[in-house]
């Protein structure tokens, strides 16, 4: 009789801990989902800050050299996140060693501080880029051999907006070394016309 009340009580007991356990997690799932709602975050298809602007088909096929061919742009439209604005322009790039994606992005701050605040070469390599915005830096994402695709990226700065230009490649196939990209994307940044971004 003394088992089964304690095997009760026990059985009792896991259920209100268990309850407890699933009103804990609903509660503070709601409140993430209220905080996230207070964000101003809103994605405009039809809307552009210039990205698309910054370079053309043909700087892009110059800097990979040969008989390189590039596809026309595909935007993404413009993703606003509170007072920041961003967008990415995309190329397909068919070079002589075959077909990787060029993409161009830029995220346009409230304000200079807010740019500097939000770190914009944060994991990027510690050597400066000469010759490109107000400071540039190459970046290569740390494990990315993990994820289906890889990138090579430069990263530059000018008044309140970062911009990245970056070679991505299928982690199964890579085309360029880092070494390889490094000098491309550099000759397209040089040619980017910064200023083009609203």
């Amino acid at each position: 009789m003394n088992k089964k009340i304690v095997a009760i009580v026990v059985l009792t007991l896991v259920i209100l801990v268990g309850a407890a356990t699933a009103l804990y997690v609903i509660i503070n799932d709601r409140s993430r989902v209220d905080r996230q709602n207070d964000s101003n975050i809103g994605v405009n298809k039809d809307e552009h800050i210039g990205v698309a602007k910054l370079v053309t088909k043909q700087d892009i096929a110059s800097a990979f050299g040969g008989d390189t061919k590039v596809g026309d742009v595909e935007q993404s439209g413009t993703v606003t996140i509170d007072t920041q604005k961003m967008e990415t322009a995309t190329y397909k790039a068919q070079t002589p060693k075959g077909e990787v994606t060029f993409d161009v992005n830029a995220i346009t701050y409230e304000s200079k501080e807010a740019l500097q605040a939000s770190d914009p070469f944060v994991g990027a390599e510690k050597a400066k880029v000469e010759g490109v915005g107000e400071e540039a830096h190459y970046f290569i994402p740390f494990g990315q051999n993990i994820f289906k695709d890889q990138q090579v990226a430069l990263i530059t700065i000018k008044d309140k907006t970062s911009y990245k230009f970056a070679i991505v490649q299928n982690s199964d196939d890579i085309k360029f070394s880092a070494d390889e990209a490094k000098p491309i994307l550099l000759e397209v940044a040089k040619k980017a016309k910064l200023e083009e971004v609203k």
